[in-house]
């Protein structure tokens, strides 16, 4: 029986072209991905558009965003200079809460930049980018309480997708009481700490995003509020995949809770411990030790997962959303079940769950992968 398997997911967005010559509001990278020409035209479009209206705020950021993602998508190379761009928006819109609230985010987590933060808000309390990123600095600042606290206003925004929310309801019940997981991104890292914060969705779990675990100060905070020794080495030439070995050790031997990673986790950063890694939801748990992760798997997602936004969405999805990426996570697990109830000879449970995993393979453009994993 196959106890140990990982289903290979690219998470893609695929290419997409776009000839639109309107101005459109741009998403966050995170949630919707594009191309390079299509962010290259948004920024343009913006540029005029702040060029002819220059005291609109909205104008400003949809430009800031359109120019940043051009430069993701592009290797760093951004079509205009983002110093330069604040500094035109500086003459505008000096005193204005996006304005604040770029000159803070363009700082990439220099808390010393927080005073532009907290004027931001302070203008704006209801604009949800403005509280992503407070809960980001409190989170930094290890201050749980305040993190909390802006969970709940951002929360209340209604600006988070309820599919990121119900992906990582089903990520938390996934582990063991007081685990410690991995996370990869945004998107599995955020969902999951307002669910903690806001709705008490398994608040004993520590979600350690792999990017805040590069700063020294933040492990360093972390680790004392959750009574686990102070964590020492530092990345070295050898890159984030050494760091992460050694720090997987540290957990290990001295936080005395069991370790997860979340799938969204790239399979090639984490090789070095493919062989200790179960699969047992959306996350696979590591052992040094052999277990039953099957019928972990089987419990977990017949009776706490949330599946109804798999089957019916209510609501408008972008094919250019990272959403539909992120439903690809759930084809490892799925699959993995599938075969412990063929194996278990338990035919109907095996035929309702192949119906999920072929829709799901439909909706994420994995079909021909999938038909060959079942066999057809």
């Amino acid at each position: 029986m196959i106890r140990n398997i990982f289903f290979t997911l690219v998470f893609f967005a695929g290419v997409f072209v776009s000839f639109a010559q309107q101005p459109e509001p741009i998403s966050r990278i995170t949630r919707e991905f594009r191309d390079y020409n299509y962010y290259l035209t948004q920024t343009n479009l913006w540029k005029k558009v702040t060029a002819t209206t220059p005291r609109d705020e909205n104008a400003w950021l949809n430009y800031y965003e359109a120019n940043r993602a051009a430069g993701i998508v592009n290797e760093g190379k951004r079509p205009e200079n983002t110093d330069n761009l604040l500094a035109e928006m500086k003459k505008h819109l000096p005193e204005s809460a996006v304005w604040n609230y770029l000159m803070y985010r363009n700082g990439g987590n220099d808390l010393s930049l927080f005073p532009y933060l907290e004027k931001a808000y302070r203008l704006r309390p209801d604009m949800p980018q403005i509280l992503e990123e407070m809960v980001t600095y409190y989170e930094f600042s290890n201050k749980p309480e305040k993190r909390k606290e802006f969970n709940r206003k951002w929360f209340e925004t209604g600006a988070m997708p309820e599919e990121l929310l119900a992906f990582n309801h089903n990520v938390l019940v996934s582990l063991e009481p007081n685990a410690l997981i991995f996370t990869n991104g945004d998107n599995d890292t955020y969902p999951a700490w307002m669910l903690q914060d806001v709705m008490n969705v398994r608040p004993d779990v520590i979600v350690l995003n792999r990017s805040l675990a590069l700063s020294k100060p933040y492990i360093s905070g972390l680790f004392l509020r959750h009574k686990i020794a102070d964590f020492t080495f530092t990345p070295t030439s050898d890159g984030y995949a050494a760091y992460q070995d050694k720090l997987v050790a540290h957990i290990l031997a001295n936080a005395q809770r069991p370790l997860h990673f979340a799938l969204t986790v790239a399979p090639e950063s984490i090789k070095n411990h493919k062989e200790n890694l179960y699969v047992v939801g959306l996350a696979s748990k590591y052992s040094n030790k052999r277990f039953d992760n099957l019928a972990v798997l089987a419990k977990n997602v017949e009776e706490q997962f949330l599946l109804d936004h798999l089957n019916i969405n209510f609501s408008y999805v972008s094919p250019y959303s990272s959403i539909t990426p992120m439903r690809s996570t759930y084809l490892t697990p799925l699959l993995m079940l599938h075969q412990y109830y063929t194996d278990k000879k338990q035919t109907p449970k095996a035929a309702e769950l192949k119906k999920l995993i072929q829709k799901i393979a439909v909706q994420t453009q994995r079909e021909e992968e999938v038909k060959k994993i079942l066999g057809e």
